[in-house]
């Protein structure tokens, strides 16, 4: 938790970032009366306190609020390894003796629309990069219906064109 003397206080500290600093969600944040700020709430203040990206290491985060991304922890993912980690030690394996894999749960994630209004190219993230809302081209979004339109078309219209030739044979 981070402790918010005010938001005026706040203001002036992310005021006077350098010019090429960035900003990290890591947690909630909480007012001076002890409340706790919601994730959006905690967000939207940072955001606007500052111009800077803000980048997490929550997926949830990323996908609920207007934040860059970065190489995030799954909480999903996170709760399925430590299930797995506890059932090792449930059948008598020592907690000790288990290695500590850091890199387990990190998945890199993005929010487009956050890395083109900071001018941060797709082709700059690390390989493997997960984009939510990266916009898709039509043929992509619509190819197989597109196909399928023709395919049908291309039938009526051969069917027409055999049975006029068809019916003009026939009265002839």
């Amino acid at each position: 938790e981070v402790l918010v003397e005010s938001r005026q206080a706040l203001l002036e500290k992310l005021s006077g970032q350098q010019r090429h600093s960035v900003n990290l969600f890591i947690s909630l944040l909480k007012d001076q009366e002890g409340h706790y700020l919601s994730i959006e709430d905690s967000v939207a203040l940072l955001k606007g306190a500052s111009s800077k990206p803000i980048f997490t290491y929550w997926d949830f985060v990323i996908k609920s609020t207007p934040v860059v991304g970065g190489s995030v922890i799954s909480g999903r993912e996170h709760g399925v390894q430590a299930a797995k980690l506890a059932v090792r030690i449930l059948k008598g394996e020592g907690a000790d003796s288990i290695p500590v894999d850091l890199d387990a749960t990190h998945t890199p994630m993005f929010n487009y629309h956050v890395l083109t209004h900071h001018g941060i190219s797709i082709s700059d993230l690390p390989e493997g990069s997960v984009v939510f809302n990266k916009p898709e081209n039509v043929w992509h979004q619509y190819g197989s219906w597109v196909l399928l339109v023709l395919i049908v078309g291309l039938l009526q219209g051969g069917a027409i064109i055999y049975l006029m030739t068809r019916h003009h044979r026939w009265h002839r």
